[in-house]
């Protein structure tokens, strides 16, 4: 008995290309952003105290030039053409390991430079399930790029998804249902925004903050949308609905906080949007742009019985719980627990450029 083909996209029966080149495009952003901050930052009283020298050493040096170089390359391969399951992995590491040292070096790492990454790591998994099932089925060396790239985009999809569920769940877990009183989103707006901005953005946070009930509703609606983000996994119009309410959780939070997840919005609305139903219309005076919308042949994909499926799963499933359980006996998690630390090790009076 063979297993159906995973999923529907609005990109089912197109190339993927756009948004592989998209993916590769908002990662390049990401790791320029970081490798200017490592560039321009030193160690110092405010540094992560269990950091490795090598990490802290990193700010200020060459060797960020070279690894921007690396990242870039890699990301070059990555969107040149489907399937490059090394260059990929190569700019997630170029890129976590800048991502890293930048967060080694100040009061920890800047989380929005972690929705690109996931998405690339879930666009790197979901090619290397594909590639494990079609080795088990026996057709490993057949032409499969647009079966892999099903699995790379739902890989990416679902690991975005899983972002935000683990935000929330995060919330409950150490919070409890009382995270969505009516003082936490107040606290939160009053400790980032400015008590004097009489901007239009100033005064809807000044009314949130001063209102109880507005308070709570936005917040009960934060643990709703971001826990909602799973229904962006059942099909591309819960996608598309699912993906702009998460959207829009951030735009508010940029109003009520400055807050702003610029590179978690680009990749939310590369994944989430139907371009294929608009774009190539407008596009269509550029052929070269309309290419990457092309309809593809019918796709080829092997025969997977529902017991060589679960027999990859299961293997994935151990590979991940042993992942897990090994980070949480390594030093490393010690290590991760001061990341977001404002102790007085990680708060000294910077020196002035």
């Amino acid at each position: 008995m063979s297993f159906a083909p995973l999923g529907s996209s609005y990109w089912d029966g197109r190339s993927r290309s756009f948004l592989r080149v998209g993916l590769a495009v908002i990662v390049a952003s990401n790791v320029l952003g970081a490798a200017a901050n490592v560039w321009q930052d030193q160690r110092g009283t405010w540094s992560h105290p269990m950091a490795p020298d090598w990490l802290l050493n990193l700010g200020g040096s060459p060797l960020v030039g070279l690894l921007l170089i690396v990242a870039l390359l890699a990301i070059g391969q990555f969107a040149r053409k489907p399937g490059q399951l090394a260059a990929g992995a190569l700019a997630l590491a170029a890129m976590a390991l800048l991502v890293e040292a930048d967060g080694a070096l100040n009061e920890g790492p800047k989380r929005h430079f972690f929705a690109p990454g996931l998405a690339l790591l879930g666009w790197l998994a979901g090619l290397a399930f594909a590639r494990l099932l079609a080795w088990r089925s026996g057709h490993a060396r057949a032409d499969l790029t647009a079966w892999q790239e099903i699995h790379a985009e739902m890989g990416a999809v679902a690991a975005l998804a899983g972002n935000y569920v683990d935000a929330a769940a995060s919330k409950l877990l150490h919070v409890g249902p009382g995270w969505a009183n009516d003082t936490t989103l107040r606290s939160v707006i009053l400790s980032h925004h400015p008590l004097g901005d009489g901007s239009l953005a100033g005064q809807y946070a000044h009314f949130v903050a001063g209102s109880a009930a507005a308070s709570q509703v936005l917040a009960v609606a934060t643990l709703v949308v971001q826990g909602g983000a799973c229904l962006m996994l059942i099909g591309p119009r819960w996608r598309l609905l699912a993906g702009l309410a998460v959207f829009a959780f951030h735009c508010n939070v940029e109003l009520l906080a400055d807050i702003g997840y610029g590179p978690a919005r680009m990749t939310l609305l590369l994944f989430c949007l139907p371009w294929p139903l608009f774009l190539p219309r407008l596009l269509r005076r550029w052929p070269r742009a309309v290419a990457f919308f092309a309809v593809v042949a019918p796709m080829t994909s092997p025969a997977v019985s529902r017991t060589q499926l679960l027999r990859v799963s299961a293997l994935v499933l151990a590979l991940v719980a042993a992942t897990v359980v090994t980070a949480r006996a390594l030093p490393i998690r010690a290590y991760t627990a001061l990341h977001h630390s404002y102790s007085g090790e990680r708060s000294g009076p910077r020196p002035q450029p």
